[in-house]
C-alpha cells in the first residue's frame, strides 16, 4: 500500500504502526520521527512560520476570510506519486489541507484513491484514530496494542496523581491573540490530575483576554503554542510576562508557569499527546511523578 499523510498526527499513527516504508509522501511540516523529514512534502504551508504569532493570526484569518487555504496542494506530485490511500483532517483549517481541496487534487490520479478524514476532538477519537488507520492498511492487531498500551498508560498515570491536590489550570495555546486549548486538551488536564479552566472537552479552542486570566488567577499556567516548539515559544512569552500585573498572579508567585512543546506533545492528535499527559503529571504532581522528560519538552519559564 501506498500512503500519503496529510496531517502531521496521521504520519507519526502510520510510522508508530510499522508502515514507514509504505509512507510516500507527506505534509511539509510532518517532523516525526525524524525519517520522514526526508519523504517527498505534497503540501507547502502559505504563511511564513517565522512572523510574530499575530502576523500569523492576520494572515490566517484574512485567508479564512476570502475563502482560501493556508495550504498548497502539489497535485502533480501527488499523482506521481499514485496513493491508495491518503489521510486528512476537516477539524483545523491551519492543520492539514480542507478535505474538499484535497479530493480536488486527487481528481488527478489515474487509479483508485481512498481518502480519509480523521476527525478527532478527545483522546478517545485520537485511538479510535489509531484503529482506523490499521483496519485501513491491515495491521488491525498491532493497532489493537498500541491502543491497550496508551489506555494502560493514562490509567497508570491517573492512579499515580488521584491523591493530590486538583491545580486549576490554564492552557494556552496562542500568544498573540490569547487563546485556550480546546477538543481533547481539557481531557488531558484532567487525566493528569488538574483542572482545566474556561476551555471545554470536545470544545474548540477560543480566544480569550488579559483580564480573563487575572479574574481566573490559575494555580498553574502552561504555555503550549499550536506549532511552536519550546525554543519558537521562547521568542514571545515576553509578551505575557509584560502583560498587567502578570506578577500579582498566583501561578507566578508559586513559579508554576511553565512551557511545554504544545507542536509535539499537545495541540497535535497523535499519540503523544498521551506524552502529554505524563508531562503534565509531572509538573501538576511532582513529588509523585519523577520527571522523565528533558527540558526540551517542558520547562519553567
Amino acid at each position: 500500500m501506498r500512503i500519503v499523510s496529510l496531517l502531521p498526527a496521521a504520519t507519526e499513527i502510520v510510522c508508530l504502526l510499522g508502515l514507514e516504508k509504505s509512507l510516500v509522501g507527506v505534509t511539509d511540516d510532518s517532523d516525526f520521527p525524524e525519517e520522514v523529514l526526508k519523504l517527498p512534502k505534497v503540501t507547502t504551508t502559505m504563511i511564513d512560520p517565522n512572523l510574530s504569532s499575530l502576523e500569523i493570526d492576520t494572515r490566517v484569518k484574512a485567508a479564512k476570510h476570502r475563502g482560501s487555504s493556508v495550504f498548497h496542494i502539489n497535485s502533480v506530485l501527488l499523482a506521481k506519486l499514485a496513493p491508495d490511500l491518503i489521510l486528512t483532517q476537516e477539524l483545523c483549517p491551519v492543520c492539514a489541507p480542507a478535505f474538499t481541496d484535497v479530493e480536488k487534487a486527487a481528481k488527478q490520479i489515474v487509479r483508485t484513491t481512498k481518502i480519509i478524514s480523521l476527525e478527532p476532538h478527545s483522546i478517545s477519537d485520537i485511538l479510535t484514530n489509531v484503529r482506523t488507520v490499521g483496519e485501513l492498511t491491515k495491521t488491525k492487531e498491532k493497532a489493537e496494542a498500541i491502543i491497550a498500551r496508551l489506555k494502560s498508560r493514562l490509567s497508570f498515570v491517573a492512579k499515580r496523581v488521584s491523591s493530590q491536590e486538583k491545580l486549576s489550570v490554564l492552557i494556552i495555546e496562542w500568544i498573540d491573540p490569547l487563546m485556550v486549548a480546546g477538543h481533547w486538551v481539557p481531557e488531558m488536564v484532567e487525566w493528569a490530575g488538574g483542572t482545566m479552566l474556561i476551555a471545554k472537552k470536545k470544545a474548540p479552542s477560543q480566544y480569550i483576554e488579559w483580564n480573563d486570566v487575572l479574574t481566573l488567577d490559575p494555580d498553574c499556567i502552561i504555555i503550549a503554542p499550536c506549532g511552536f516548539s519550546i525554543a519558537r515559544s521562547l521568542d514571545e512569552v515576553g509578551l505575557i510576562k509584560q502583560k498587567k500585573d502578570f506578577k500579582k498572579l498566583t501561578a507566578y508567585k508559586n513559579n508554576r508557569i511553565f512551557l511545554v512543546d504544545g507542536n509535539a506533545y499537545l495541540t497535535r492528535p497523535g499519540p503523544r499527546v498521551i506524552d502529554g499527559v505524563e508531562i503534565m503529571a509531572e509538573i501538576f504532581s511532582p513529588t509523585v511523578r519523577k520527571r522523565k522528560y528533558p527540558p526540551s519538552a517542558w520547562q519553567s519559564m
